[in-house]
C-alpha cells in the first residue's frame, strides 16, 4: 500500500505529464483525444494544488474544443484560464508563461470574435472548481 505523500507525488507527476501528451494529440488534430487527456489531468492538478497546470489544461481544452467548433464553450474556458493568470505570473516558470501566451494566442485566433467577449466574461466569473467542473463535460 502506498503512503499518502507518494500518492500525491504520483498524482502531481501524472497531472504534469498529461497536458504535454494532450498538446501532442491536439497538434495531430486529435481534439477528442486531447480533451480526454486534459480532463484526466485537471482533477489531479487541483488535488496537488498546481494552479499553473490547471490553467494550462483549461487553455488547452479551450483550444481543443475550438477545434471541434464549440466556440462558446471554448471562450468560457479561456475566460476561466485568464482568471488564473495572476497565479501563473507569480508562481509559474518562464516556460509556463510562454506556453500560456502561445495557447492564448491560438485560442483567440480560432474563436468567433463576436461571441468572444461575453463568453470570456462568463468564464472569468467561474471559480477554479467551477471551471474544472465545466471542463469535465463531455464534448
Amino acid at each position: 500500500m502506498r503512503s499518502a505523500p507518494l500518492r500525491r507525488m504520483d498524482s502531481g507527476s501524472i497531472a504534469w505529464v498529461m497536458p504535454s501528451l494532450a498538446y501532442v494529440k491536439h497538434a495531430q488534430s486529435n481534439h477528442r483525444g486531447a480533451i480526454l487527456l486534459f480532463q484526466t489531468s485537471l482533477p489531479l492538478a487541483r488535488e496537488v494544488g498546481h494552479v499553473v497546470t490547471v490553467a494550462l489544461c483549461l487553455l488547452g481544452l479551450a483550444s481543443a474544443i475550438a477545434g471541434l467548433n464549440q466556440f462558446d464553450r471554448a471562450a468560457r474556458l479561456l475566460g476561466a484560464a485568464e482568471t488564473l493568470r495572476k497565479e501563473i505570473i507569480a508562481f509559474g516558470s518562464a516556460a509556463d508563461r510562454a506556453e500560456y501566451e502561445r495557447a492564448m494566442a491560438e485560442v483567440c485566433g480560432r474563436i468567433d470574435e463576436a461571441a468572444l467577449p461575453a463568453a470570456v466574461a462568463e468564464g472569468r466569473a467561474l471559480t477554479m472548481a467551477e471551471a474544472i467542473e465545466a471542463a469535465m463535460i463531455d464534448f
